[in-house]
């Protein structure tokens, strides 16, 4: 079976030993989508603040903006990997969704721990394209408008209005 993604949180309650191997964490993309807008354009989006629960924020923009996410690119970016018909439920596994702010910061603490290079070298041997010193968009909302993630920085950029295009990565649950 080709890689989904690499590995970059293991869920400490499912470690034996307290963190290294367990099984439950997050995966993310091996991919990742072009520069895009976060949300429609001139209208101001609230009901998905979780800062930790990206499924949860993907199940709130679903719903606030009509049952579809034609009008939220970076979110129908990563919707669009999923079967058609997926529903977004807080521990749900198996389906891709746009990482809150607080996901994409774990992100950033394994890239900057694991070391920038070896972590790239992880992404682009499996085959992905690595994370680059660029923002990304995270699901997390703030005052209407997506919050943005840098991984080298590991800092997060709070209400950027959402005509700013920037780079998506998905991540899932196992």
């Amino acid at each position: 079976t080709a890689a989904q993604g690499v590995v970059f949180w293991i869920d400490p309650a499912s470690s034996a030993d307290g963190g290294t191997t367990g099984s439950a964490g997050r995966i993310m993309s091996l991919d990742e989508g072009d520069p895009m807008y976060w949300g429609p354009w001139g209208v101001t989006v609230v009901g998905f603040s979780d800062w930790n629960d990206g499924l949860r924020n993907m199940k709130g923009a679903y719903e606030t903006l009509g049952n579809s996410f034609d009008t939220a690119l970076a979110f129908k970016w990563a919707h669009d990997r999923n079967p058609q018909g997926t529903t977004y439920q807080t521990g749900m596994t198996g389906a891709w969704y746009l990482p809150a702010e607080g996901e994409f910061g774990a992100i950033s603490t394994t890239f900057n721990d694991y070391g920038r290079d070896a972590f790239n070298s992880l992404l682009t041997g499996a085959g992905g394209t690595a994370l680059s010193d660029t923002k990304y968009w995270t699901s997390t909302e703030a005052y209407g408008h997506g919050i943005s993630h840098n991984p080298y920085t590991n800092g997060s950029g709070a209400g950027f209005p959402s005509p700013k295009q920037y780079s998506v990565r998905a991540i899932m649950a196992f």
